[in-house]
């Protein structure tokens, strides 16, 4: 399944399943101790992965748990995602693509 279309599947059971509201089309989570997942497609087999989101004034960043690292995803200037190692971490890196995945449904959030 393409990334936009994932994006559209788990964004409404997201905005209900959370405390959130809409604001310039995106959600605006209340708390960041709720988890969401996000469905990715990766090798042709559909993952699941928690995140959580944090969000202030003017913008947002999430925290998900892939393979045994929790990846902070933000977006660089281009309004990109990003995915950033916690820091002083000196374990296995999580697989490239599946990073670059996640953040493709990530960035097929914002288009919505």
């Amino acid at each position: 399944m393409e990334p936009l279309a994932l994006a559209v599947e788990i964004l409404v059971p997201i905005t209900k399943l959370v405390d959130c509201v809409c604001h310039e089309g995106f959600p605006y989570f209340r708390s960041m101790d709720q988890v969401v997942h996000i469905p990715v497609e990766y090798r042709g087999v559909e993952r699941e992965f928690e995140a959580r989101v944090q969000v202030w004034r003017y913008g947002h960043r999430w925290f998900v748990q892939v393979e045994d690292v929790e990846l902070v995803f933000e977006q660089d200037d281009a309004g990109e995602y990003r995915a950033l190692m916690p820091e002083g971490y000196a374990g296995k890196l999580p697989d490239r693509d599946l990073v670059q995945a996640i953040a493709g449904v990530l960035d097929a959030l914002e288009t919505l």
